[in-house]
Formats: C-alpha cells, sequence, structure tokens
C-alpha cells in the first residue's frame, strides 16, 4: 500500500505522527489552502528545508514531484489535505535537497553574458571575442565608436576577428543596459539564421544519403528537447545547439533524421544512429553533460 493510501485510510492521527530519524515527532508548517487549477507558493517549515509550489486536481488520483530551475513543484489531488502533502514531502525531502544541490551547481556553470566588448561567445564549439561599435552620435554607453554614417545595425563574424556588433544611429538603446539587450537580441537573430541554414545543409544530406524523405526542417527553443521529428516528416531543432561542437551537431541531425525511418528508440534506430555516427554514444553524454552551458 503506497504513503498516499494509508494517509488516507488511517487519517489525521496517523499522519501528524510521521517521525524524523532521531525519534521527535516532525512538525507539520501552516500552508494555505489553494482552489482547483490554481498554484500556490508554500512557504514550508525550516525542517523541510524548502519551499515549494502546489497546484492541485480534481482528476489527479496521486502526488507527482518535480524539480524545475532550482525550483521545487508538486501537483496534488483536491481531496488531499496540506497536511497530508507536508507528511508526504517529509519522506521525500533528502532526495529532493540533493536534486536541488545539484541544479544550483548546474546553474552556476552557465555562462554569465555582458554582451559588450571583451565578452566571450562561442559557436561551433569554439570560443569568440565579441566587439561593439556604436554610431558616434547615438549616445548610447557600453561600447566602441564609429562613424556616423552608420545607421543600420547588424552582425559580423569571421575567424579571425569573432562576432562584431554594430549599432547604428537608429538604434535606440541608450543605456549599458539596453544596448546589452539590443546585442544579445542581434545575436540570437544571427545565430537562428545560421542555425537555419546549417542544420537544414546538414539534414537534407544525411536523408539523400540515407535514401529518406524530409519534409521541412524548422527551429524551436525548448526546455528539454534539442531536437524533434514529428510522423509527417518534419524536424525541428533547438537553434542553439550551433553553441556546441560540430560533431555533436551532426550526433543530434543523426539522431533526428534517423527518426524518420524508426520512430522509437529501439535496437534498429540506434543501430541506425551508430552506422552514420559511430561515436554518437560520446556526443550524448556531451550534450546531455553540458547541453545547459549553452547559451547566447
Amino acid at each position: 500500500m503506497t504513503l498516499f493510501r494509508r494517509l488516507l485510510k488511517y487519517g489525521v492521527k496517523h499522519r501528524l505522527k510521521l517521525q524524523n530519524k532521531s525519534g521527535a515527532t516532525r512538525p507539520v508548517s501552516k500552508s494555505n489552502t489553494v482552489t482547483a487549477g490554481t498554484s500556490t507558493r508554500i512557504e514550508a517549515s525550516a525542517e523541510l528545508g524548502f519551499d515549494y509550489t502546489l497546484k492541485r486536481s480534481p482528476r489527479r488520483r496521486s502526488l507527482a514531484l518535480s524539480i524545475r530551475a532550482g525550483a521545487v513543484y508538486l501537483n496534488a489531488p483536491m481531496q488531499l489535505k496540506d497536511k497530508d502533502i507536508e507528511c508526504w514531502l517529509w519522506e521525500k525531502r533528502e532526495w529532493v535537497q540533493v536534486k536541488l544541490q545539484q541544479q544550483n551547481q548546474r546553474q552556476q556553470e552557465v555562462p554569465e553574458r555582458t554582451y559588450a566588448s571583451g565578452d566571450t561567445l562561442c559557436y561551433l564549439g569554439k570560443v569568440y571575442p565579441l566587439q561593439v561599435f556604436l554610431a558616434s552620435g547615438s549616445g548610447a554607453a557600453g561600447a566602441n565608436v564609429v562613424g556616423s554614417g552608420i545607421k543600420g545595425s547588424g552582425v559580423e563574424f569571421s575567424n579571425e576577428r569573432g562576432f562584431v556588433v554594430i549599432l547604428g544611429r537608429s538604434s535606440k538603446s541608450r543605456s549599458q543596459k539596453g544596448v546589452a539587450q539590443r546585442v544579445q537580441s542581434l545575436l540570437q537573430a544571427w545565430f537562428k539564421a545560421r542555425a537555419a541554414e546549417l542544420l537544414r545543409l546538414k539534414s537534407e544530406s544525411l536523408c539523400r544519403y540515407l535514401g529518406l524523405s524530409l519534409c521541412d526542417v524548422r527551429l524551436r527553443r525548448t526546455k528539454t528537447k534539442w531536437g524533434h521529428c514529428t510522423s509527417n516528416g518534419v524536424i525541428q531543432y533547438n537553434w542553439l545547439i550551433l553553441v556546441a561542437p560540430d560533431v555533436v551537431i551532426d550526433y543530434l541531425v543523426a539522431h533526428e533524421v534517423c527518426h524518420l525511418r524508426h520512430h522509437h528508440h529501439g535496437p534498429a534506430f540506434w543501430a541506425l544512429v551508430e552506422r552514420v555516427c559511430p561515436d554518437f554514444k560520446i556526443h550524448k553524454t556531451w550534450l546531455r553533460r553540458y547541453g545547459h552551458t549553452l547559451v547566447v
């Protein structure tokens, strides 16, 4: 019998006597009752050690716990009382704290960008310098100044100079923060354009080699997936993959293109992936380990 069912069966008396390892009865923190479909931030007791966001549903029959971006989320049935939820979380507290610590460490690994001259960007696995230039008379701060005849804004790239962002006189960004936001926007647009071109080229090339039909290649910035192949032959990629080494990009393309033939992750699928990308296990592990650091 699951803990959830035991709690419902034995009632409040049983719920309030769950004890910690030292044998002391655990105090239950107060939390507000919430209505169906709404999310409420719960400040947990000091003994629990973390806050969490609670969402109730009348259709749910069990508790579901998830941790995303360093925050704890709990989906619960409508009929389960707040005290029951706290008791359930009490048994999960050590697992939650470990996961929160792991996510905090991963967050610290994400590069911080200033989007100003002297910053760096990673493209196809290599690090390049960033230079930002402003047209004279723009009145903006945080970058070098070039001739006043420049009106448009854009991004230039070369292996020798790296990324050069030019903000023309038409730019409305004047503060240092505004300049940084504008530079980031231009860089992201540049990466999207390169991703659309490169990923389509790689996908079509591999499809010709394998004799597969590709309907379209699209870009999406998703939080949990680097790629997706639909049943009608459309492959979607997260454009941030262009920050990764080229061999990792090739693995991702191989993974999604192979789904055009095998819409599953069975042995036949992985055999085909290995045929076109022999070192796929190395690149798959790299993406899982460092994927969260791929930012622009």
